[in-house]
Parts: structure tokens; C-alpha cells; sequence
């Protein structure tokens, strides 16, 4: 029997073809149908069941950090739908808008009128929404440039003029903001704290405590951030420590520096005083201080150059070398004039008194405070070299009045150099002399009048720093602050040391005010102690020396590196010193960043609540 094929409709209206033996009957073709839809249907993957709606793609994260934290997504694709920058951009410039009228928003606040700073809080939200970091940024510079708080300030400045009860106190307050960075800095951060507008609507008790919190951490913050403004920007310095610097100078010890910083900057500089009885660090600091005292020592002897139109060379250096150069260069000015001028027996019409008198005079002066012995021994020298040669010709021309007063002034310098206390006081009283006779030939020739001034403004300053270096404890001649201010007072007097106006007085008192009185010491016998004798001397062997020395590395090769001299110099130049460009913008920076710290602290306030 041979197979056929069948036509049969499947249950799904489907027709099958079939094979199956010739003479089937219709109810096993039936059958086979349904085996065979069956075996069809179970190898068939199941056909996904469409919902009636369709749902959202899931989110995914936006590639832009500036997006809209609720992203729409496109409902096809599922591609994030992202704001434009035109978007971003204009919800930045309308967060500056709104920011720089929130102070004015703030100051209607203490009025109890709350809808402004609502409505512009809504507005700096939105933007925030749409444009992100850079919107919230332009909110808070918005309000760092409105012009509010500062008409709010001159407003308040007016008021006094019309109570007169309170004038008083704030012409004290005014003085101490002018005179105070700190403290202008942290009144501008209170002031910006309280024009800042608050969330805290409710109770008016409460709003006014809240911003008296606000004002208050405004104050700190802005303070801290005015200060450091200014200090980058434009480093004040002490009056003290503008002297020195016009005066040369250009290396200070770090402890030196610091001591400029209120409250704690003596408390610095004390405690470097006290680490160069350290051994081995403080020959290090020590060092450094020398540095200090030969930069001042050096910045006085351009001053004694300075009438003469000269300065140290780079060669000669602090101590004996630089004396003896500014003798030279004094003397050369003086020797230059010789043909141009003369010396007699002048007639002082305003006293009627004789050259001869006054000089007589002067001798007596100088001698009358001498022991016995040097007031004879002076006397000696002024009749024999100046008083004898000038009555016997009661003329001088240039070239024998240079004799005559170069010859004392010789015999000074070798006095003055002396270890001996009289014969120093001989060599003082002697260049005292020189003084009165320079002093006289100035009245004499007003034909070089300038000339002979600038000489003689040299040799005084000279006489000042000469005084010093004789001084003892002077160092190979190199003489400390206080040496410096104990010559120039003497030499001034007291009523004009009082007044601070001698000649090197201010400078003197000035130096001694920073660099402190003492003399740092060359640092010769420091450099002798070796770990091994310093371990002797502290009592343990030589190789446990050596390990105490190397567990100190740390603090010696720190101080090394500050205390020396290109360190010292770009230190006091970090310190103290500002490009003009700078220093031009330095007081806008300074107010802007004291208004910065009285908005933060009262966001950071807002956020709390």
C-alpha cells in the first residue's frame, strides 16, 4: 500500500500537508494532525506578550556633569534628551543676575519683607537645575559684585552726622578698621553675612538670632580670607621693617619675618632666639643671623656713601675691610677740594667770635668729661697739630688744613682701634675735633658749599658707624643693632634720641626693633663641634654620637636650608615684597574674598537649618 499526501486544517485554521497510507479513514488523519501540530508548537519560541502600554526605558547616567539630575529621556531611544549650552549659558547669567540682587533682597529682610529673597532663591535653584556648578558659581560671584553692600555701608556711615551720641564711637571704630586689615576684613565678612538672605522665615526672634550666628562666623571666615588676600597680594610690614628695607637691606632671618605677624609673630621670633643655644642647630640659625647683621652693617655704610653719590662695592665686606673703605672714600672726597678751598680766622658776625675762640672752645668741650691723662694728651695733639700751625699763619690754605685734620683724624683711628677704654675715649674726643674743624670750613668757603656738605654729611654718618664697630663686642668689626643705636644716641644726645631724630637714631632703633640687640657670633667655635666631641661632651661614645646626629638630619637640613643666604633673600622677598600690578589689585581682591567668607558662612549656616 503506497503513502499518500492529506490536506487536514490544523486547530489554528492552518491547513497541514500530511503524508499517510493510501485508504486512511478520516479520524486517524485527525490524529496524526494533532501529534504533528503539537510537535510544531513546542519547538516554535513563545511569542512575547505585548503590553497594553509601554512603559519608559530605564534611565541610564548623563555623560554631562552639568546635566539636569532629572533628565528627561527620549521615549524611543532611550537616549538622555541633555540641555543645550545656549540653555546653560543663560541659566548661568540669570544666577549673576539674581545674585547680585539678593543683597538688596537680605536687607529687606530685617523689614520683615521675605517674598523677594523667596522669589530669587527659586530663580538661583532653577538655574542651578539647568546650568549646573557654573550657575551656582556665578550666584555666589553675583553677590561678591553687587553694589549693595557697599551703599548699605555708606548709608550706615551717614548715620552719625545725625545722631551725635554715637559719633564718637564709630570715628573709634573707623580708626581701627583704617589702621587693622584683619579687622576691616572681618567687618566686611559680618556685613556680607548679614545682606545674605536666609530661608528662615518663620519667627522674627529667630531670624534676627540666626543672622546674629551668621554674622558672627561671616566675621571669622571673612577675616581669615581678607588677611590672606592681602598677604598674598600686598604683604603689609612694619614701619620698622619699611626702614630697613628702604635702607637696603634684603636678608631677614625667618624668625625675623615672622615677628611682623600679630599676636604670635614675637612669640616666634623668641623661640628662634632661644634654638641658637642648640647645639649644632643653632650655629646653623646663628649663621643665618650673622647674615642678617652683615646685610644691616652693609646697608649702614651705604648710607655714610650715600651724600657722595656711592655705594659698597660687592667686594668688600662688613667689618674692618668695609671701615676702613669708607675712611678712604671720605677722605678722597675731602682731598678733591683742597685746591678750591682755605682756612682763616674767620669773624662770626652774628656771635663776633674769632675761628680761633670757637675752636678753643670746642677743645675744651671735648676734653672736659676725659680722665686727666687722655684730656692732657688731646690737648697735646690739638695744640701741635692744628692750634700752632694755624697762629702762626692765621691763614691755612687747602693742602695744610688737609694736613692738619688728616693727621688728627690718624691719630683718632689708631685710638679708636685700641683695646684700651682711655685711649679709645682719646680717639672719640679727637674725631669729635675733626667734626667742629669740618663744620668750620663748610661756614668758610660757601663757593663749594655743596661740595663740602655732602663730604661732611658722609663723615658724620661715618662717625656714627665707626663708634659702633670701636664698640666692645663688635665682632672683627662687625657691630650688632643695639651697637648701632647705643652710638648713634650717644652721639645725638638725649633730647634728640627722645624725639627719635639723630642721625642713625631711627634707623638704629628701627633695626634693633627686628633683629633683636644681640650679636650672633662668627660660628667659628660651633663648626668645631663634631658628632664625636659633641657625644664626649654630652657623655656617650663616638658611634652612638654619630647615630644622635643623624636622628637630628631632619631639623639641620631644614635650617640649613632656610638660613643661608640665597634662601634668607627670597624668603624676605616672598615676605615683603609685591610686583606694582599686584599691590594695584590687592584691596579689591582682599574686600572681595572678606565678602566671600560672609556669604559661605551663611550658606553653610542655611544648609544646617
Amino acid at each position: 500500500m503506497s503513502d499518500v499526501i492529506y490536506k487536514i486544517q490544523a486547530p489554528d485554521g492552518t491547513i497541514l500537508k500530511i503524508q499517510g497510507p493510501s485508504g486512511a479513514t478520516e479520524a486517524d488523519l485527525q490524529q496524526a494532525a494533532e501529534e504533528h501540530y503539537s510537535s510544531i508548537k513546542k519547538q516554535a519560541p513563545a511569542e512575547p506578550v505585548k503590553p497594553l502600554v509601554q512603559e519608559p526605558p530605564q534611565k541610564v547616567a548623563s555623560p554631562n556633569p552639568y546635566a539636569n539630575p532629572d533628565t528627561v529621556y527620549d521615549p524611543v531611544s532611550g537616549v538622555p534628551m541633555d540641555y543645550g549650552m545656549g540653555q546653560r549659558m543663560g541659566a548661568t547669567l540669570m544666577s549673576g543676575s539674581a545674585g547680585m540682587l539678593k543683597p538688596f533682597a537680605g536687607a529687606a529682610q530685617f523689614l520683615g519683607i521675605n517674598k523677594p529673597a523667596e522669589t530669587l532663591e527659586k530663580v538661583t535653584n532653577m538655574g542651578a537645575q539647568v546650568g549646573g556648578t557654573p550657575a551656582e558659581v556665578a550666584d555666589i560671584v553675583g553677590q561678591v559684585a553687587s553694589p549693595a553692600p557697599m551703599k548699605m555701608f555708606e548709608l550706615a556711615g551717614k548715620i552719625p552726622k545725625f545722631v551725635p551720641q554715637i559719633r564718637g564711637a564709630t570715628s573709634k571704630i573707623g580708626s581701627v578698621l583704617d589702621k587693622s586689615v584683619l579687622a576691616k576684613s572681618a567687618a566686611q565678612g559680618a556685613g556680607s553675612a548679614a545682606f545674605t538672605p536666609t530661608s528662615d522665615t518663620g519667627d522674627y526672634a529667630d531670624f534676627l538670632t540666626k543672622k546674629a550666628e551668621q554674622m558672627g562666623e561671616g566675621a571669622v571666615l571673612g577675616g581669615v580670607l581678607g588677611k590672606a588676600g592681602q598677604l598674598v597680594f600686598d604683604p603689609k610690614v612694619s614701619a620698622e621693617m619699611k626702614m630697613l628695607k628702604d635702607l637696603g637691606m634684603k636678608h631677614f632671618t625667618p624668625g625675623q619675618l615672622a615677628g611682623q605677624i600679630p599676636v604670635v609673630g614675637g612669640m616666634i621670633q623668641k623661640a628662634e632666639e632661644a634654638l641658637t643655644s642648640a647645639p649644632l642647630l643653632g650655629s646653623i640659625i646663628g649663621h643665618g643671623q650673622r647674615i642678617a647683621t652683615e646685610d644691616f652693617n652693609r646697608a649702614m655704610g651705604n648710607q655714610v656713601l650715600k651724600p657722595l653719590h656711592e655705594t659698597l662695592p660687592k667686594s668688600v665686606s662688613a667689618g674692618q675691610d668695609m671701615i676702613n673703605h669708607l675712611y678712604s672714600k671720605i677722605n678722597g672726597a675731602y682731598k678733591s677740594l683742597e685746591p678750591k678751598i682755605s682756612f682763616g680766622n674767620f669773624i662770626d658776625p652774628k656771635t663776633n667770635s674769632t675761628t680761633i675762640n670757637r675752636m678753643m672752645d670746642s677743645s675744651v668741650n671735648i676734653t672736659k668729661n676725659l680722665v686727666p691723662e687722655a684730656a692732657q694728651k688731646v690737648d697735646d695733639a690739638l695744640k701741635k697739630t692744628f692750634f700752632e700751625p694755624l697762629l702762626e699763619r692765621y691763614s691755612l690754605d687747602g693742602k695744610q688744613f688737609r694736613i692738619a685734620e688728616m693727621s688728627l683724624g690718624e691719630m683718632a683711628k689708631t685710638y679708636i682701634s685700641s683695646a684700651d677704654p682711655i685711649q679709645r675715649s682719646q680717639g672719640f674726643a679727637l674725631r669729635e675735633f675733626q667734626e667742629a674743624l669740618r663744620n668750620e670750613l663748610t661756614k668758610q668757603n660757601p663757593q663749594v658749599g655743596k661740595e663740602l656738605r655732602e663730604a661732611h654729611e658722609a663723615f658724620k654718618n661715618y662717625l656714627r658707624v665707626e663708634k659702633a664697630a670701636a664698640l666692645r663686642g663688635a665682632d672683627e668689626a662687625v657691630f650688632s643693632a643695639n651697637q648701632m643705636r647705643s652710638a648713634a644716641e650717644s652721639m645725638a644726645g638725649r633730647r634728640a634720641t627722645a624725639r627719635g631724630i639723630g642721625m642713625s637714631v631711627p634707623e638704629s632703633q628701627a633695626a634693633v626693633s627686628v633683629m633683636g640687640k644681640g650679636l650672633p657670633d662668627s660660628g667659628t667655635a660651633a663648626r668645631l663641634l663634631t658628632p664625636a666631641a659633641l657625644g664626649k661632651m654630652l657623655g656617650f661614645g663616638a658611634a652612638e654620637a654619630g647615630g644622635h646626629f643623624l636622628t637630628s638630619g631632619a631639623p639641620l637640613v631644614a635650617a640649613g636650608a632656610m638660613y643661608n643666604k640665597p634662601a634668607m633673600r627670597g624668603l624676605t622677598a616672598l615676605a615683603t615684597e609685591r610686583p606694582a600690578q599686584m599691590r594695584a589689585v590687592a584691596e579689591p581682591v582682599r574686600g572681595g574674598l572678606s565678602q566671600l567668607g560672609g556669604i559661605l558662612a551663611a550658606k553653610r549656616e542655611r544648609q544646617e537649618e
